[in-house]
């Protein structure tokens, strides 16, 4: 039923893109791929606003949690692709300034911190204190660095199957913070003969585990559930990204507000619908090109539920299409009417069309936006664009040629 499932989503696809072409120029198949990046960018979201989002949320459930132990037992290189990817856009600042008197003429005391993400999994971050302590003014910084990759690859996937999401961050996230812990460490130990006061010594050390202890108090709330620090933007704390959102098993299951159920539907819509999209691809090659034990039970829970996931999405593609199809003739007509008003004129006065050929057709959040030709009865082309209201009632159309 996947198989079948899968071949007939595909088919929609086809239909909906008939621009995106099948073979490349050397006339090799291009694989699926164009067509549901095609998906995910023009239509995914006014489908996804159209599940029935308990029952949806139900089946993504019933999908991911058989899925992460059948991926991290058989498939372990892919386990963090499949259910993570890294925030490249995090970005960790914190400044503190103590001044010697209110004037702030002079700084007393200032420790800073900025991390960020660099090649997608290296962090890239500095600490630097300065301050003036017994009439010695002291500045020093530490550089550090940090390869993300190595750790995700390092993970003990055979743990997995016991581990709660929870755990699992905050196994990488750990791993993280003493390397940084390491550098602080190696930074502090060439202090130490340097020739600066003893005293000062020790308040530059304390400084970098103060800003080490910032760092972990700081990734410690991706442990926590989502919506608890509504007052911290995201890419602050969030350098790896679960999907469709963080916890999301163990979020469902929890107490929650109307609040964080609210965000729990819409990051599903959103976030979950496009996960999945490429989760399926994933089990689709999977399932063509590995060995895969057809008795096994997890994997009966996996494709059974992946199956009736897409099922949902095939059959919003099928309506969709029919509504399109119903479409083509209302937009005749809607032109015609105008021309027989004298609203446009299209050729000579006897001229009017007969057929429409819809070439594109997008969804931008708004209006579900259509681009094709008319064919006038005199065989002649007309392109036109025309702007739909999500319930396909024609808004405007607008005669480009």
């Amino acid at each position: 039923m996947f198989i079948k499932t899968w071949f007939a989503f595909v088919a929609t696809l086809r239909e909906l893109y008939p621009d995106v072409h099948v073979f490349d120029e050397s006339g090799k198949p291009r694989g699926d791929r164009p067509f549901t990046n095609r998906y995910k960018q023009d239509h995914l979201h006014f489908i996804s606003k159209n599940l029935e989002i308990k029952k949806y949320t139900d089946l993504l459930y019933d999908l991911y949690l058989p899925s992460r132990i059948n991926i991290a037992k058989v498939f372990p290189q892919y386990f963090f692709k499949s259910f993570y990817r890294m925030n490249e856009n995090f970005h960790y600042q914190y400044t503190a300034t103590e001044y010697i008197d209110s004037s702030k003429a002079a700084i007393k005391d200032r420790v800073h911190i900025d991390m960020n993400i660099v090649d997608r999994y290296n962090i890239h971050g500095v600490i630097q204190t300065t301050g003036k302590y017994n009439q010695v003014t002291y500045n020093e910084q530490l550089k550090f660095k940090v390869d993300v990759k190595k750790f995700i690859d390092e993970v003990d996937y055979s743990r997995l199957e016991n581990l709660h999401e929870s755990e699992y961050l905050k196994s990488i996230y750990t791993s993280i913070c003493n390397q940084i812990d390491i550098q602080i460490n190696k930074k502090c130990t060439v202090l130490q003969v340097s020739s600066l006061q003893d005293k000062v010594k020790i308040l530059i050390s304390s400084k970098m585990h103060f800003c080490s202890n910032l760092i972990r108090e700081n990734f410690k709330i991706n442990l926590e559930m989502p919506l608890l620090h509504q007052d911290k933007k995201e890419n602050e704390y969030r350098l790896i990204i679960q999907q469709p959102f963080n916890l999301f098993s163990e979020f469902l299951i929890a107490e929650k507000s109307q609040a964080q159920m609210d965000y729990c539907y819409k990051r599903i819509r959103e976030d979950g619908a496009s996960w999945f999209i490429d989760f399926v691809i994933g089990l689709r090659n999977a399932l063509f090109h590995e060995i895969i034990d057809p008795l096994d039970a997890l994997w009966q829970k996996t494709f059974k539920a992946a199956y009736l996931l897409l099922k949902e999405f095939l059959d919003l593609n099928i309506n969709y299409l029919k509504l399109l199809t119903n479409t083509k003739s209302k937009l005749i007509d809607y032109i015609n009417a105008k021309i027989d008003n004298r609203e446009i004129k299209i050729g000579n006065d006897d001229t009017f069309l007969n057929a429409v050929d819809i070439k594109e057709n997008i969804f931008d959040g708004i209006n579900i936006i259509l681009k094709g030709v008319f064919i006038t009865s005199e065989k002649s082309l007309i392109n036109f664009e025309a702007f739909l209201k999500d319930n396909f009632e024609i808004q405007q159309i607008n005669i480009l040629s």
